[in-house]
């Protein structure tokens, strides 16, 4: 049987999440947020189901775990950018290249515009 996709937080869990992480017992978190502990404990609880945890402790792992797991993929996409970044610039840096060298081609002068026009447009 398929999983559910689990719920999208609330604010109320964000806030939550900050509070526990920062240290705060479920009793302080309910003042701060003008809660009952009981409320504070239920939302407390989809959070660990949500993130597979069975304790304050697992909970507060597991988020540390997927912040890096994000990151780790935010690095992964930038570097891949740059990599994609620094091949259009070499290969723009060719194209202005030949057109230099062919300045007094008048044909390959055009074939080159021509072939880094078409470049461009891709």
């Amino acid at each position: 049987m398929p999983k559910d996709k689990p719920k999208k937080l609330t604010y109320d869990h964000h806030l939550i999440m900050k509070y526990v992480l920062s240290g705060l017992s479920r009793n302080e978190i309910a003042k701060k947020m003008n809660f009952s502990t009981s409320n504070v404990s239920h939302k407390l609880n989809e959070l660990f189901v949500r993130y597979n945890a069975k304790n304050k402790h697992e909970f507060m792992l597991n988020i540390f775990s997927e912040i890096i797991s994000d990151k780790k993929k935010e690095l992964k996409d930038k570097d891949i950018l740059i990599k994609k970044i620094e091949t259009e610039s070499k290969n723009l840096k060719m194209f202005i290249n030949n057109i230099i060298d062919s300045i007094k081609d008048k044909d390959k002068l055009l074939f080159w515009i021509n072939k880094t026009k078409t470049y461009l447009k891709r």
